[in-house]
C-alpha cells in the first residue's frame, strides 16, 4: 500500500525518505536500491508521467545512464522481547523495470541483510489482489491472513484489503 494519497507532495516525500535514511545511521534501518540501465526500459509507454518531467527524472550521469529501478526496506525494530523481528516495507519497483526478477532479487538481498543483524522472523504485507501478493508465497512467505479495510487507496479513495505474510529465514534460501 503507498504511503502518500495525492495530490503529492514533493516535500514530504522527501521528508519521509529523510528519515529512513536517518534511521540507517542507527541501525534502525537498511534500504535496498536497485539500478538499472535507462535503455532497459520496457512497458507499454517507457516514457515517464507526472509527478515526474522527463528532464527531472533523476538519472546517474555514468555510461549506461542508470535509474532506480527497484527500493525495498527493513525495519529494525528496537526490541527486548523480539530482537530477532524486522518488518519489511516499501517494496517498489518501476513499472519500467517489472517482470525481470527485480522484486526477487531485492527480496533475496533484504532477507541476507537480516540475516547479518540478526533477524530472522520477518513479517509484511500488500494489498489483497497486487502481483506482489502472487510474488511473496513463490519466494516461502507464509500468507498470514487479510485484514479488512486496512488502508486507503491513493488512486480513488476507497478502503483496501491487505494481507500479510510472514517468514522465517534462519535457512539460507537456495536459489
Amino acid at each position: 500500500m503507498a504511503t502518500f494519497i495525492p495530490p503529492l507532495s514533493y516535500e514530504r516525500m522527501l521528508q519521509r525518505w529523510e528519515s529512513f535514511l536517518a534511521e540507517t545511521t542507527t541501525n534502525s534501518r537498511v534500504i535496498i536500491i536497485s539500478l538499472s540501465p535507462v535503455s532497459e526500459r520496457h512497458g507499454s509507454g517507457t516514457e515517464l508521467m507526472p509527478p515526474f518531467d522527463a528532464a527531472e527524472w533523476p538519472v546517474l550521469a555514468e555510461e549506461p545512464k542508470l535509474e532506480v529501478s527497484g527500493v525495498i526496506s527493513l525495519s529494525l525494530p528496537a526490541s527486548e522481547t523480539g530482537p530477532f523481528r524486522a518488518n519489511v516495507q516499501n517494496l517498489f519497483v518501476s513499472r519500467f523495470h517489472r517482470r525481470r526478477g527485480t522484486a526477487s532479487a531485492l527480496m533475496l538481498e533484504l532477507e541476507e541483510q537480516a540475516r547479518k543483524n540478526d533477524r530472522w522472523n520477518l513479517i509484511l504485507d500488500t494489498t489483497v489482489g497486487t502481483g506482489a501478493e502472487q510474488l511473496y508465497p513463490k519466494l516461502g512467505w507464509e500468507r498470514l491472513g487479510v485484514v479488512r479495510e486496512y488502508g486507503i487507496s491513493p488512486k480513488d479513495g476507497r478502503l483496501l484489503d491487505e494481507v500479510f505474510f510472514w517468514k522465517d529465514i534462519r535457512q539460507p534460501a537456495h536459489p
